[in-house]
């Protein structure tokens, strides 16, 4: 691969940081995507009208080019808790996300521990967005171990797992994406990124332009819009001047 494919895809990577981090800092469509995709017995758990964004980041530097994370703090079960979003940028599924995601809620907690003195872990839920070509499989940290269902009870008790939330928006259909415009508008530009068709993405700018038009806040939805724009056009190769 030559330096100019290095830098075009480095490039990439970074229009999807940058347009991730744009959208999310904006603690409505990050409540909003909460509001419409936690598990509803998770959600009547957490309270989101104290939700604020916390500054930094957990991905080790080797990974940032393919990995964007935000962590959120609010109150879990009336304490404070996290919710942690990693953004897979990637256009195939990351095998060892699990053991990433290990990595960046020990850092979390450890973070606390040594700022604070806490004698307790806040509990964090890890939620992980996807918007690869090819539909997500990868399962947790057991199934990086060889033959761990052949484990005795005794040894696999001893070893550590956990879910993670999965959003695999590429296969969400448009009846699945909700919430209000802004983030329908999000998940919309996420799943046309990395689609099949160029078609496909431009009639997502048409749809984001109505609908942003609709908005209260004229400029804005204008502002939202470029966002956007840009980011569909910086991403997409074969995205024309034409259309």
């Amino acid at each position: 691969m030559n330096e100019i494919d290095n830098n075009e895809k480095e490039n990439q990577r970074s229009h999807h940081d940058e347009f991730f981090r744009n959208v999310f800092s904006d603690v409505k469509i990050a409540r909003d995507f909460i509001e419409n995709y936690l598990p509803s017995p998770i959600l009547e758990m957490v309270e989101l009208e104290n939700l604020e964004i916390q500054s930094g980041t957990f991905v080790d530097e080797k990974l940032k080019k393919f990995s964007t994370d935000m962590l959120f703090k609010t109150t879990v079960n009336k304490r404070d808790g996290y919710l942690y979003f990693l953004f897979e940028h990637k256009s195939y599924p990351e095998r060892l996300v699990s053991l990433q995601l290990l990595n960046y809620l020990v850092r979390i907690w450890n973070q606390k521990v040594d700022k604070e003195n806490a004698r307790h872990i806040p509990v964090v839920i890890p939620m992980v967005i996807y918007h690869g070509k090819t539909k997500w499989n990868i399962g947790t940290l057991k199934d990086l171990i060889f033959d761990f269902d052949l484990f005795p009870e005794e040894a696999r008790k001893m070893i550590p797992d956990f879910d993670y939330l999965i959003y695999d928006i590429s296969g969400y259909s448009d009846e699945e994406i909700k919430g209000h415009a802004k983030l329908r508008i999000l998940l919309s530009v996420l799943k046309a990124v990395f689609g099949n068709s160029g078609k496909y993405a431009e009639q997502t700018l048409v749809k984001a332009g109505v609908a942003l038009a609709e908005l209260e806040e004229s400029e804005k939805g204008i502002e939202y819009f470029e966002i956007c724009l840009r980011y569909i056009v910086d991403s997409r190769l074969d995205f024309n001047t034409e259309q």
